[in-house]
């Protein structure tokens, strides 16, 4: 867990000013949610919060496309629920939720004879 110190830190921060580009280019190669495979609200997530890891902030292997709308799984599974917090394994959840999300038993009304 961070320290208040760090938290104050990432209060001053500022992105870096080549940021736009490469959320850009991360939603432009990765347009769908990692979970949902929604494109409605997507989002560049840092996998490793830049606050705690600043010089990852432009580093396409710590980024993750999550939705910001309907479910908001930017907000349930990259930050748990909570934007004061991360969740280092977010890569390995979106996929697990993601196989459990395309198996998920389909409606099927009841026949009758």
């Amino acid at each position: 867990m961070p320290r208040r110190s760090e938290k104050l830190e990432l209060a001053k921060y500022t992105r870096h000013p080549d940021w736009p580009k490469v959320r850009r280019q991360l939603l432009k190669q990765h347009p769908h949610c990692e979970v949902c495979h929604t494109t409605k609200g997507p989002t560049a997530h840092h996998i490793l919060p830049i606050w705690v890891y600043p010089a990852l902030e432009l580093e396409p292997t710590n980024l993750i496309t999550l939705c910001n709308s309907g479910a908001n799984h930017h907000l349930t599974f990259g930050h748990l629920c909570n934007y004061k917090s991360h969740n280092e394994h977010v890569v390995r959840d979106a996929e697990v939720w993601r196989k459990r999300i395309d198996e998920r038993p389909k409606w099927k009304p009841f026949l009758t004879t």
